[in-house]
């Protein structure tokens, strides 16, 4: 179930969720304020979950989301299609399971 839900499910959703929709309402402005915009509401709210799980370690995280997001919308405004996005992310979530 947690493969599942993280390596399918999450990267998917997620994908389209600050991908498509945030990111292109941040493109609207223009391409940097989509990359950076995007990512750090990608970072804040997986910061979010690891503050509510209790999770110590959430700070260390916070660049790392941060980082991974930036790949990502860099990768999304490069090919303008989201199927790279959501196998990279993918990948990056099969490691962080493994």
């Amino acid at each position: 179930l947690a493969f599942l839900s993280a390596v399918i499910i999450a990267p998917i959703v997620e994908e389209f969720i600050f991908r498509v929709i945030i990111f292109q309402t941040f493109r609207k402005i223009n391409a940097m304020v989509a990359i950076v915009g995007s990512s750090l509401v990608f970072g804040a709210v997986h910061i979010i979950s690891e503050i509510v799980e209790c999770n110590f370690l959430a700070p260390f995280y916070a660049l790392s989301y941060f980082v991974t997001a930036i790949a990502l919308a860099l990768l999304y405004e490069r090919r303008r299609n989201i199927i790279p996005c959501i196998v990279l992310h993918m990948i990056l979530n099969l490691v962080s399971l493994l």
